[in-house]
């Protein structure tokens, strides 16, 4: 699976939004730090930047990643993910977005 990136105002934001975006626990994940950095231009704030990706374990043949997690557990995740992306639009400055949910063969 590639690597999906993210960054937050702490290390542990910049995980909640990666775990979030895969749907997986943190014992899914490999995880790495890619540093803290400012925004625009070295001027602005300071954010952690990190990346994750799905462990090779979570796509070994006859495991079936998503259906393996119970229902409650997979619509948290999807809850979670959908309110991490209404603060995003709303850090953004969108106003009339809507978003929403589906889970559809035990995936997000």
């Amino acid at each position: 699976m590639d690597w999906t990136e993210a960054e937050g105002a702490t290390f542990e934001d910049a995980l909640d939004a990666i775990l979030a975006t895969l749907g997986a626990d943190r014992s899914e994940v490999e995880i790495e730090n890619l540093g803290e950095h400012s925004k625009l231009l070295g001027l602005g704030r300071k954010v952690v930047r990190v990346r994750g990706r799905l462990k090779k374990e979570a796509f070994e043949e006859g495991q079936d990643y998503c259906s393996s997690k119970p229902d409650s557990d997979l619509l948290d995740k999807a809850e979670k993910t959908r309110a991490f992306l209404e603060n995003i639009l709303s850090k953004m400055g969108v106003k009339d977005a809507t978003t929403s949910m589906e889970v559809v063969d035990g995936r997000i």
